[in-house]
């Protein structure tokens, strides 16, 4: 496993080089200092697929507007106040005519 710098780095050769950490800022410092021997690389075989959690699910981005999704409503006319009126006045008219019948 080389990568830039691998050179300065410590090799470990087996399992028993790696100490076992407090917290996660000590297995930094010491993997920052440290890399795979071919010792250890020579120890790890090929990982079979039934050990392998299953795949995720792929996520998709959904992009959307508010405009999508807003209805178009017309605007109301204002109803004059004396629409009211007038209707209660046919009303009435109805009524009185129909009294007289």
């Amino acid at each position: 496993m080389s990568h830039p710098g691998s050179d300065d780095l410590i090799p470990v050769e087996s399992l028993d080089d790696i100490p076992t950490f407090a917290n996660e800022d000590e297995e930094h410092e010491f993997w920052s200092t440290h890399s795979f021997g071919e010792g250890l690389l020579n120890l790890m075989g090929p990982l079979d697929d039934a050990a392998l959690p299953p795949p995720r699910l792929r996520r998709r981005r959904i992009t959307t507007s508010i405009a999508q999704f807003a209805r178009v409503v017309p605007a109301q006319p204002r109803k004059p106040k004396n629409v009211v009126r007038q209707t209660e006045i046919v009303f009435d008219e109805h009524r009185s005519w129909l009294r007289a019948s």
